[in-house]
């Protein structure tokens, strides 16, 4: 008898997104001179999404393509930082960070309630 087997995904868009989002946010706080309050928390939340996205609770984990998105990321941002065109893409960023971790914690909160 022939089974049928199945496989999980090999990427998978959302680790890829916040792998990517992890790598500009971290590049973007290093390599920008936004003064020192607002690159340690642009860092912090880069190293949070990373960590988010490298420790899940209840999905599986893509680490490769977590770490290679994470430095696509990393060296666009780092590109655009030396060419002080980083500025707009930054805040495209971090506005993508905020929607997809808002509607993260929305959707926790109508479970717990």
């Amino acid at each position: 008898m022939v089974r049928e087997i199945l496989y999980p995904p090999l990427i998978h868009w959302k680790s890829i997104v916040k792998g990517y989002i992890s790598g500009s946010l971290i590049i973007g706080a290093v390599f920008n001179p936004y003064g020192i309050f607002i690159q340690i928390l642009l860092f912090i939340i880069g190293l949070a999404v990373f960590f988010d996205t490298i420790f899940p609770l209840e999905r599986m984990m893509y680490a490769v393509q977590i770490c290679l998105s994470s430095i696509f990321g990393g060296v666009i941002t780092l590109i655009l930082s030396l060419t002080n065109q980083a500025s707009v893409y930054m805040l495209f960023i971090f506005i993508a960070t905020v929607l997809m971790y808002a509607k993260k914690l929305s959707t926790k909160c109508r479970f717990y309630s």
